[in-house]
């Protein structure tokens, strides 16, 4: 079983046990030092100390349910970010589970932010007021 590394390099004797032993939540595993998640047949891991912030994004794709009636398929995903960039953007299967992987993650490491970037927090309050929610 390979790991890659999205970021530096973890030494790799303890990447097994730690991901054998993790949390599980949808395709990502939260081990005692470092993040996994799944991306086509490939396991990738990002050390906690390489990231700094984890929000979630919802993409909205306009998708017609004939049996529910609803005009919108809402996506959840996790972004994580280090300082300047984002490293990944992982898709969950629901709400509660991005809840409890955002409540986890800072468990593991108090330090990782889980509120927007300025930034982006201004771009979503003007998108917001364009969608019927």
């Amino acid at each position: 079983m390979g790991f890659y590394s999205v970021t530096g390099e973890t030494e790799k004797s303890i990447l097994k046990d730690e991901y054998r032993n993790g949390d599980k939540i949808g395709l990502v595993t939260l081990g005692n030092t470092c993040l996994f998640f799944k991306s086509g047949w490939k396991k990738y891991y990002i050390p906690y100390s390489d990231i700094k912030r984890c929000f979630r994004r919802v993409h909205v794709l306009p998708i017609k349910n004939k049996k529910t009636g609803e005009n919108s398929l809402q996506v959840e995903s996790v972004v994580v970010m280090d300082v300047q960039k984002e490293l990944a953007q992982i898709q969950f299967p629901g709400k509660n589970s991005v809840d409890d992987f955002l409540k986890k993650i800072v468990e593991k490491n108090p330090d990782i932010s889980t509120a927007l970037p300025r930034k982006l927090q201004k771009k979503n309050e003007h998108n917001l007021g364009n969608l019927n929610l």
